[in-house]
């Protein structure tokens, strides 16, 4: 049974998820509480709604950024607290690309966008192939007019860093860009679990050290930068 943990937007989802079952069972919070106050109380009433314990795991998918600095730490954190104390491993993957991995069936390309402030996005490329996402963009944190300029083609835009700069996206490509509604493209720790399996757990492949996963957050944090300008010279 696999544990999916997303905490890198402000609403964060669990998830419990068999590779032969699928979905057992999902949850989605957020908004008013810090996701360091709600994650284990919601995780702990996940697994008492479907009969389980921690013990019951036998890994943890988690989404690693980029995202919310904070949201990022708070996932991270807690699954490798839960994979020090029960020995599982750890299955880190792109929060963009699971956020696209719902609609990896579609014709065209797919671009994810969250909103990153400083007039950037996090966002990525990647083209459908038979139900798996090949990367046309690496993840990037760049200027929305920057990430206009390298896109050819109709493309699929999906997250809020879309809805933030609809006008823009509109006024570079024009009837060349489609916007998955709001509602379908939630952060889904189902698709974590499900890349998680697709990347990690077949033969061959060994899960990495839980010491050394690390979010990926493609820019400093303000805490970072504010160091940086206190011990220049």
């Amino acid at each position: 049974m696999l544990l999916g943990i997303d905490t890198s937007t402000r609403l964060a989802a669990l998830a419990l998820f068999e590779q032969e079952k699928g979905l057992i069972a999902e949850s989605r919070f957020g908004l008013s509480l810090a996701h360091s106050e709600t994650l284990m109380p919601n995780l702990d009433v996940l697994l008492a709604s479907v009969g389980m314990t921690l013990p019951d795991l036998s890994g943890i998918a988690v989404a690693r950024g980029p995202g919310s600095f904070t949201g990022l730490r708070v996932a991270l954190a807690t699954a490798k607290g839960l994979a020090f104390a029960t020995g599982i491993p750890i299955y880190p993957v792109s929060t963009l690309e699971a956020m696209t991995y719902p609609h990896a069936f579609s014709a065209i390309t797919l671009c994810p966008m969250l909103y990153a402030r400083k007039n950037e996005v996090y966002a990525a490329l990647y083209r459908p192939d038979s139900g798996r996402l090949v990367t046309v963009l690496s993840e990037s944190a760049l200027h929305p007019r920057e990430l206009m300029d390298r896109i050819e083609g109709p493309v699929l835009f999906l997250g809020n860093g879309s809805d933030h700069y609809r006008s823009l996206i509109d006024e570079c490509l024009g009837d060349a860009a489609y916007f998955v509604p709001p509602s379908l493209s939630l952060p889904s720790a189902v698709s974590v679990c499900e890349l998680a399996l697709q990347q990690y757990v077949r033969p061959g492949v060994a899960p990495p050290d839980a010491a050394s996963v690390t979010p990926l957050y493609l820019r400093p944090s303000e805490a970072e930068l504010k160091w940086t300008q206190r011990t220049l010279p």
